[in-house]
């Protein structure tokens, strides 16, 4: 495994919060597992559903479905929690999550009449498990991230674009929670030249008191296919090429990208 360390110049929760709890991490999957239960299900077949409790085929299928989707999960955790921004939020993925999660629950209380069964509901009750944590993982590190730079994701729509609805609405209700008080507090007393939570003064050009996240900052990464040429700084015509299973350090901003096509994933 090849392990290089390089860098460059200057380059530049659910996901339908209830009201009440927008992070929907207090129980089960969340609220908004069921608005899915009938589009996430068609891929099991006509009338396949959880009705065939007692023939193995479909409890295998939803199993197996279910492993993939954690696979897939446990990526796109990795590198949620390893990007210094935030990603593309996965409505199919996690959409399709929720409703598999669900069906399989059903099937485990059928399971539950059956005492000769016992193992067979144990071994499907630790796969819901185990995708419930990577799933509320997953949802848990996006709003952190949205709890730290809920103004500079506002403020920008390319970012704003990539919340989910709830998340969307978690921000605002950030935003504006925090400038009241902030207005409360401390604003209001102020000359109203300094009296923007997002510019030290008016007459400064740019916000210059919204926390941003460093694109600049190195992560470990690995490619999942291989990459010809990479480039690492426009400036100096730094390329190099990637093979699939090689760990590399490098400056987030450039390959930015190719985590969000996938090509690269973090560690």
């Amino acid at each position: 495994m090849a392990f290089q360390t390089r860098g460059g110049g200057e380059d530049a929760a659910e996901a339908d919060f209830p009201e009440s709890n927008p992070a929907g991490l207090g129980s089960g999957v969340g609220a908004g597992r069921g608005a899915g239960g009938g589009a996430g299900g068609a891929g099991f077949g006509a009338g396949g559903g959880v009705g065939g409790a007692e023939e193995g085929g479909d409890e295998d299928f939803l199993s197996a479905s279910i492993e993939s989707d954690s696979v897939l999960l446990r990526r796109i955790w990795q590198n949620e929690k390893a990007a210094p921004d935030i990603l593309q939020y996965e409505t199919e993925l996690v959409e399709r999550t929720k409703t598999r999660i669900e069906e399989l629950e059903e099937v485990i209380d059928l399971l539950k009449a059956d005492g000769r069964k016992a193992m067979e509901r144990e071994l499907h009750t630790m796969d819901v498990d185990r995708t419930k944590y990577l799933l509320r993982a997953y949802l848990r590190c996006r709003l952190q991230k949205i709890d730290r730079f809920f103004l500079h994701l506002a403020s920008d729509s390319d970012y704003y674009s990539r919340l989910s609805d709830g998340e969307q609405r978690y921000c605002d209700r950030q935003v504006d929670l925090v400038q009241a008080h902030m207005e409360k507090a401390v604003l209001l007393r102020l000359p109203r030249r300094y009296q923007s939570m997002l510019k030290q003064a008016d007459s400064s050009e740019a916000p210059d008191m919204i926390p941003t996240p460093d694109l600049d900052t190195f992560v470990f990464c690995v490619a999942t296919r291989p990459l010809q040429s990479v480039q690492l700084d426009p400036q100096l015509d730094d390329v190099i090429g990637m093979a699939p299973g090689e760990l590399h350090i490098l400056r987030y901003r450039p390959i930015r990208s190719l985590v969000e096509s996938g090509a690269l994933m973090l560690l």
